[in-house]
């Protein structure tokens, strides 16, 4: 490759970074090809290092860098917490793949929390006639379908943590149900 750039942080500081006009992978490793080598110190100086040709160790394989891109939303959950783990080492946007992970676990529920918001309304079909259960079941469906995309967006957007964004509808309806179940009044 060439036009190589690696940044190293730690506590959100840029510490080092490794610049190289080309980039070859060996079994032994990387070799890089006319590279700077900057340390960010303490104390604000910059301290820069040349080579013309420099073999490196890094954390990332040939298939972390080349073009050939899985689609998160195909793979194991083992697989994507692999790749939560990476980026997060890494230093990239990691809150997609976050989201995604703790949505695999979530997701299945929502058919659990629909249902349990149905039983809610038929507990009072005798009270309310059946077509208005029917429409106040359909119109829960969809504010809590809108509750999810709107949760998920903002996670991965990072406005929200994940676990939050991918859990909080359900436990919302959840409880929800659960108070109109427990009360036995009308609405």
């Amino acid at each position: 490759g060439e036009n190589f750039s690696v940044d190293f942080f730690e506590d959100a500081q840029l510490k080092k970074q490794i610049l190289s006009r080309r980039i070859i992978y060996s079994d032994k490793g990387w070799i890089l090809e006319d590279v700077i080598v900057r340390s960010f110190l303490k104390d604000g100086r910059l301290h820069e290092r040349f080579y013309k040709r420099k073999e490196f160790k890094f954390d990332f394989d040939l298939e972390d860098i080349s073009c050939s891109v899985k689609n998160y939303k195909e793979i194991s959950v083992f697989e994507l917490k692999k790749m939560v783990e990476k980026l997060k080492k890494m230093g990239l946007s990691y809150e997609k793949e976050l989201v995604e992970f703790h949505s695999r676990f979530s997701y299945p529920f929502s058919c659990f929390i629909v249902m349990f918001c149905g039983i809610a309304f038929s507990l009072r079909t005798p009270i309310l006639s059946k077509y208005r259960a029917f429409f106040l079941s359909i119109l829960i469906t969809f504010v809590y379908w809108a509750l999810i995309s709107f949760f998920r967006v903002q996670g991965e957007n990072g406005n929200i943590p994940a676990f939050i964004s991918s859990w909080f509808p359900n436990i919302f309806f959840f409880g929800i149900g659960l108070y109109f179940i427990l009360r036995r009044q009308s609405f």
